[in-house]
């Protein structure tokens, strides 16, 4: 074989092998309070859908330009992982909008519901 086709294989093998991703973006998510007493939050669940155990990592950017640290969550296969608040339980954000980027090395099903939770 000749040289440059065993480096070229070596690297697919190699790429081969790092995994397989998921991404996911929500692109408004938050806590935030508004008019006549309302109160908005998001809630996030995560499902791993994958055979093996999921490293998930959640990252948040606010509309303000801030970005708290990641956070990393693992589920095991089949399981759901549910964040109520996300944003203000993960980074104690309150008053916040922004962006949920969630990546895994799992294949995973995400929802997310940014809703009125005022009594």
């Amino acid at each position: 074989m000749r040289p440059h086709r065993a480096v070229l294989l070596a690297c697919l093998l190699l790429i081969a092998s790092i995994g397989h991703a998921e991404e996911w973006i929500a692109p408004i998510a938050g806590t935030a309070s508004g008019a006549n007493g309302t109160h908005f939050t998001t809630n996030v669940k995560v499902a791993n859908l994958g055979t093996g155990t999921a490293h998930v990592t959640f990252s948040f950017t606010a509309m303000s330009g801030a970005q708290p640290p990641s956070t990393t969550w693992t589920i095991e296969p089949g399981a759901t992982l549910e964040r109520p608040d996300i944003v203000n339980d993960e980074w104690r954000l309150g008053n916040s909008l922004g962006t949920l980027h969630v990546l895994s090395d799992q294949p995973i099903d995400v929802t997310a519901r940014l809703f009125n939770d005022a009594d």
